[in-house]
């Protein structure tokens, strides 16, 4: 046999036994397939800054497609809507409203006796204030596995939360009128109080629709093999958000914030933590 046919021949077996070797690793390599995953999750949703109400509950659906899966790693992307609802009650310390002093006379044992009269009105006012939001949101995660069941994610949210909000004010009332003799050697005042019935103001309410965008992180942890319990927390800031103004706030003042409710537009951070299961498959 000539060299160079010789040659060829060690050449040729070489490489198919590389092609084989190949074959066979390939074989026994695990092939990580995409994934779905459907989630079900209750939250608890807390104002850092600007949310018309501190705490507000609700639960969230969301579906998500993992992709690029290897033994240490995965990525995903996904849609979620959620619907939470908080509501807050506050009396407001009680304000006087301006003295008014006339004078009257009164008949004791056959006497006629001058009298200063002296009248004012106590006002306290209370409010209730109502936030429902519907968040809106696509995520991409970055998840890295701990274990063969535990794994931790890291990821960017945006989309948009639908807000409404109401304030209703409710303003109850005190009547105090003071009899003061001219002798004021005479003793204390006779004080008369009637009480009239609290005032409600109506309902003030509006809606926004305010872009926003966050962070997430979050574990998961497999315990069946389609079903994993997700744990998870954000921090979003969701712009031009309405805000109803508590009355301490009320640029007139708590007396007037009954009649003159005040709404603002923030900038608002909320935080919330969730955690549910997911299916996946």
């Amino acid at each position: 046999m000539k060299p160079n046919v010789l040659s060829s021949a060690v050449i040729l077996s070489a490489l198919t036994a590389t092609a084989a070797l190949a074959t066979e690793g390939a074989d026994d390599a695990p092939i990580y397939l995409d994934k779905t995953a459907i989630t079900l999750d209750a939250g608890y949703m807390m104002d850092i800054d600007n949310l018309s109400v501190d705490h507000l509950t609700g639960a969230s659906i969301g579906m998500s497609y993992i992709f690029n899966r290897t033994e240490k790693s995965a990525h995903s992307i996904g849609l979620s809507f959620g619907y939470f609802d908080g509501s807050e009650s506050e009396t407001y310390a009680p304000y006087l409203s301006e003295r008014i002093e006339y004078p009257a006379e009164t008949i004791v044992e056959g006497y006629l006796i001058p009298l200063n009269v002296v009248e004012q009105s106590q006002y306290s006012p209370s409010q209730k204030i109502s936030q429902q939001i519907i968040p809106v949101i696509l995520t991409y995660k970055y998840h890295r596995h701990i274990t063969d069941t535990i794994s931790a994610n890291v990821g960017v949210r945006a989309g948009v939360y639908i807000s409404k909000t109401s304030s209703k004010t409710r303003v109850g009332t005190l009547a105090l009128t003071n009899y003061y003799l001219d002798d004021a050697s005479m003793g204390n005042p006779l004080v008369l109080q009637d009480y009239i019935e609290g005032h409600d103001y109506g309902e003030s309410s509006h809606t926004s629709i305010s872009p926003t965008i966050g962070l997430e992180i979050g574990m998961e942890y497999k315990f069946a093999k389609n079903w994993a319990w997700n744990l998870s927390a954000s921090l979003d800031a969701s712009f031009c958000l309405d805000r109803e103004v508590p009355c301490m706030e009320n640029s007139k003042g708590a007396e007037w914030a009954a009649a003159y409710a005040e709404t603002s537009k923030e900038t608002a951070v909320s935080a919330t933590i969730r955690t549910g299961f997911s299916y996946q498959f």
